[in-house]
């Protein structure tokens, strides 16, 4: 062909394919973009371990205590089921998460216990599996017919135990062992005949468990209910392990003494707010100043009680009446929660003593708050004397001299604190006491808690002479010149 024409067949096919490319095309519709409304919901929890638990003596419960891992820390647990297929129990950990939540990507380790449903299911073999990974567990049937073993416990020892300043309160600390690894203590009953308190500790095991032979030991301190009892020697029988009490007179309780022989009364009040949390549903306070007496008086408790819209609030101390003390007042602050449970919207007048202030609840307060949800004070705090164990006199070399008494001990429990101290001259001895509280219904660590503190002597009514420091239980010698007593 000839290069001219070659030329034109070439130069008439660009011309079409460009005007090809000028016409107008059509875009093809594509649909919005739309997220989900709700989370996305998977059923994706990592699941690493699988352990069966079984619980109490027959019939028995089970439950499944799964280990693994959520894809990010986005990700929640939304629902644990369970079905059952051929002997199999299969669970299914499902989960959610937001999409458009941004997340730390590592995975989050999780443990779940899950209570296991086997009400109807024959005695036998089962697999747990979940999400693959599986456990195997039996099923123990318990006939009609068979009830758990009761029997008395075996009991070595028994101890009597005292309390406090009279009237004392009295327990009994009971030493012995359990039969077998699955033997618990059921009961513990005492009743009193003639001049014998018996005490029975009754046990329970499941006559079928399978358990560890070895002898389990175990400490028991039972309260000892002496209120009616006459004074004198009773005989504390535990499962015919014995221990002797002595119960003596009890001292005479008169209105304004409380048990123990310190006076009672209310605190001088100066200044009364109410303080609140910011967020609904609110929490309440109750900010009090005033003054203790003088310098032997400590807080004994605080109460508060409702009488139609008035919150009354109580602050009652002790003192030693025979203390001798510095008889200026003593400054304090306390912070007391309000309880609000049950109360209506409205205005409340709160009164501690004769000082008031306001109290307005909203309607976003009136919630279900269950009673001492915010620690209100207990109606009655324990006061005992402190365990000493040591004491030191110390004259140190001044001017005036000043004889200081260093006084070592502990208290009972986590939940003691030290009250206050005292003293006080009769004859040649000179009387230091060292007092202790607790609130009455605490559940507190047994746990023995040291306690140092330093007491200074008040010498300005001593004269020149020997005398003799008692704390408690301890003594000590001091000899006063008339160059130690030189106030000049």
């Amino acid at each position: 062909m000839p290069s001219r024409n070659r030329f034109l067949l070439l130069a008439s096919a660009l011309l079409l394919f460009l005007a090809a490319c000028a016409m107008p095309v059509e875009p093809t519709p594509v649909p919005p973009f739309e997220l989900p409304e709700t989370p996305v919901v998977e059923n994706g929890a990592l699941i690493d371990q699988v352990t069966v638990l079984t619980e109490g003596v027959p019939p028995t419960e089970y439950a499944v205590e799964i280990r693994g891992n959520l894809r990010d820390g986005c990700t929640e647990i939304e629902s644990v089921t369970q079905t059952v297929e051929n002997g199999r129990i299969v669970v299914t950990v499902e989960t959610f998460r937001d999409p458009d939540a941004i997340c730390t990507m590592a995975l989050v380790p999780f443990v779940h216990v899950e209570p296991l449903d086997v009400e109807g299911l024959d005695p036998g073999e089962y697999t747990v599996e979940v999400h693959g990974v599986t456990a195997a567990f039996e099923l123990v049937d318990l006939p009609d017919d068979v009830e758990p073993v009761t029997e008395d416990a075996l009991v070595d020892q028994v101890v009597v135990l005292t309390e406090g300043e009279p009237p004392f309160e009295y327990a009994v600390e009971i030493r012995g062992n359990l039969r077998d690894g699955c033997t618990e203590i059921e009961s513990v009953t005492q009743t009193v005949e003639d001049d014998r308190i018996l005490i029975t500790i009754r046990t329970v095991r499941d006559d079928d468990a399978l358990c560890t032979m070895a002898l389990v030991p175990f400490v028991h301190v039972e309260p000892l209910d002496v209120v009616d009892l006459e004074p004198g020697e009773y005989t504390v029988d535990v499962n015919g392990v014995t221990a002797t009490l002595e119960l003596a007179m009890h001292d005479i309780v008169d209105d304004g003494i409380i048990d123990n022989g310190l006076v009672g009364q209310d605190a001088l009040i100066d200044d009364v707010r109410v303080i609140s949390r910011a967020t609904p549903p609110a929490a309440y306070a109750v900010e009090i100043q005033g003054h203790f007496r003088d310098g032997c008086t400590s807080l004994h408790s605080v109460t508060q009680a409702l009488d139609g819209d008035r919150i009354i609030v109580t602050v009652n101390t002790l003192r030693d009446p025979q203390a001798m003390c510095t008889m200026a007042l003593v400054p304090f602050t306390y912070t007391i929660p309000l309880n609000i449970a049950g109360l209506e919207a409205g205005e409340y007048t709160v009164a501690v003593g004769d000082v008031t202030t306001t109290l307005t609840l909203s309607e976003e307060d009136e919630v279900a708050i269950e009673p001492g949800q915010f620690g209100i004070a207990e109606d009655k705090m324990l006061l005992t004397r402190a365990m000493v164990e040591e004491i030191e006199v110390l004259i140190l070399e001044s001017d005036p001299v000043q004889i200081t008494v260093m006084i070592q001990g502990f208290l009972g429990d986590g939940c003691t604190e030290l009250a206050g101290i005292s003293q006080f001259v009769q004859g040649d001895r000179i009387y230091i006491r060292v007092y202790a509280e607790r609130p009455v219904d605490a559940i507190c660590t047994l746990v023995l808690v040291g306690f140092e503190e330093s007491v200074g002597l008040d010498l300005d009514e001593l004269e020149p002479g020997e005398y003799t420091i008692v704390v408690h239980n301890l003594t000590a010698e001091l000899v006063l010149d008339e160059g130690m007593l030189d106030t000049d």
